[in-house]
């Protein structure tokens, strides 16, 4: 069974192939290594093999983990479903937030990070397949999203979060991304981030245009339950 450390090498490996397989610029694509239901040792082996990139999905069980690795140079992404009463403390311990899919989350964090005078870097998530299981803003109200995150001041939108139906093949995974970068294109050209793959599918994100892929267990190796 792979270690930690070998998944990490590997995975950077075919990320390095894809962007050049797919035309993309080195370096080009960023890890994000989702490790909600991991150890504290598990990330401690992924950050001792250079990711420096860590995503959460729960408030409670990441401020833990922060809090252990304060002293750390990490960059902490909040990439779960954001309740009202959780903006200060995902305001007050994360660097990124890739849910916002309500004007009213944005407002909180951005009155939050007012006090604290610094900047939080935000995603927009949008339901790319438009399914009742998924979070997100609809493809066809993402530009008034757009809009009104652009008018805080504390937060700087940097682009668009999604994750489309599941498929098997390339080609229907790859397809099932276009609908959002044709928008993106269309009317969010000055975006520079695109969070987009997954273990299943961060090929085809990286074909179509992702900047950061999230991977949980093609790293970490099935979640603990």
């Amino acid at each position: 069974m792979k270690s930690v450390p070998d998944r990490l090498q590997a995975l950077k490996k075919n990320i390095q192939e894809y962007e050049q397989c797919f035309d993309r610029p080195k370096k080009s694509v960023k890890l994000l290594a989702v490790s909600k239901k991991q150890s504290i040792d598990s990330i401690k082996l992924a950050y001792e093999s250079g990711q420096r990139a860590f995503g959460e999905n729960y408030l409670q069980e990441a401020i833990g983990k922060i809090y252990h690795f304060k002293e750390k140079d990490i960059s902490w992404h909040f990439i779960g479903k954001i309740q009202s009463n959780k903006t200060l403390a995902i305001a007050e311990n994360f660097d990124w937030v890739h849910t916002i899919e309500r004007e009213k989350i944005a407002f909180r964090l951005n009155e939050h990070r007012a006090k604290m005078k610094k900047v939080l870097n935000v995603l927009i998530q949008v339901n790319i397949s438009g399914e009742d299981s998924k979070s997100g803003v609809s493809l066809e109200a993402l530009p008034q999203m757009v809009a009104r995150v652009k008018t805080f001041r504390w937060l700087r939108l940097r682009g668009v979060m999604g994750m489309p139906a599941q498929y098997d093949s390339f080609k229907l995974q790859r397809e099932s991304f276009m609908p959002l970068i044709e928008a993106i294109n269309s009317y969010h050209p000055e975006f520079d981030s695109l969070s987009i793959g997954t273990s299943q599918d961060y090929k085809a994100a990286i074909a179509v245009g992702s900047t950061m892929v999230r991977i949980g267990e093609g790293l970490f190796g099935p979640r603990p339950s």
